[in-house]
């Protein structure tokens, strides 16, 4: 996928997958909070896929099709606390 926007500074590639990450102040904004590509980078590894993103300033940005890095295998993440779903746990 490739768009025409206003392109990503390459010191910022590295976080743009963050959760909350957003353009820094006094850069484009559009609004949003943040969790967009950090949700499409959970969904890629959880499909056992990876993704990445090439950008200037002023040239857009460039998503490649996502690469699969093996089979996906979909475990659910347990958590630390207790899981009420459970009956037999409460």
């Amino acid at each position: 996928m490739q768009d025409s926007g206003v392109g990503i500074k390459a010191e910022h590639l590295s976080e743009i997958f963050e959760m909350f990450r957003q353009a820094p102040d006094g850069e484009w904004r559009r609004g949003g909070v943040g969790l967009g590509l950090y949700i499409v980078k959970r969904l890629a590894a959880v499909l056992g896929a990876e993704i990445e993103v090439s950008s200037a300033p002023g040239r857009g940005a460039t998503v490649p099709h996502p690469r699969a890095r093996s089979p996906a295998r979909w475990r659910p993440e347990r958590s630390s606390t207790t899981d009420c779903a459970d009956p037999r746990n409460p």
